[in-house]
């Protein structure tokens, strides 16, 4: 469960595609119902390490046009400067997860997964 004060990133950019929030508009995104990454960077579902999914409706428009977004080639040069990454990597300082597979954790590598 998210500590008190840590955001997921459907909270950090309004989003309405979590099965989390009081609104939907369209289908939920994956980074809500991936249970599995429940308090990695102390968020709820994937919601704190949202860069690791595959699939994801990010609302940030920085980042590029909204059909690419969800992809893992967008996301491994992309992601990499994403606001949100930033700072849940400075609230969790040494604690931060940079991938959800504890061997490849905070090692710089690409992430070990991938739809194939």
């Amino acid at each position: 469960m998210a500590k008190r004060g840590k955001v997921n990133c459907w909270e950090h950019f309004d989003c309405k595609r979590s099965r989390h929030g009081k609104e939907l508009a369209g289908t939920y995104c994956p980074v809500s119902l991936t249970s599995a990454c429940n308090g990695i960077n102390g968020g709820i579902d994937a919601g704190r390490i949202c860069w690791e999914i595959e699939g994801t409706f990010c609302t940030e428009t920085k980042c590029g046009a909204s059909d690419a977004r969800g992809g893992f080639e967008f996301k491994e040069k992309r992601c990499s400067w994403c606001e949100f990454k930033s700072l849940v990597r400075a609230e969790e300082k040494a604690a931060f997860k940079e991938t959800r597979y504890p061997s490849a954790s905070n090692s710089g590598r690409a992430s070990p997964f991938r739809k194939r």
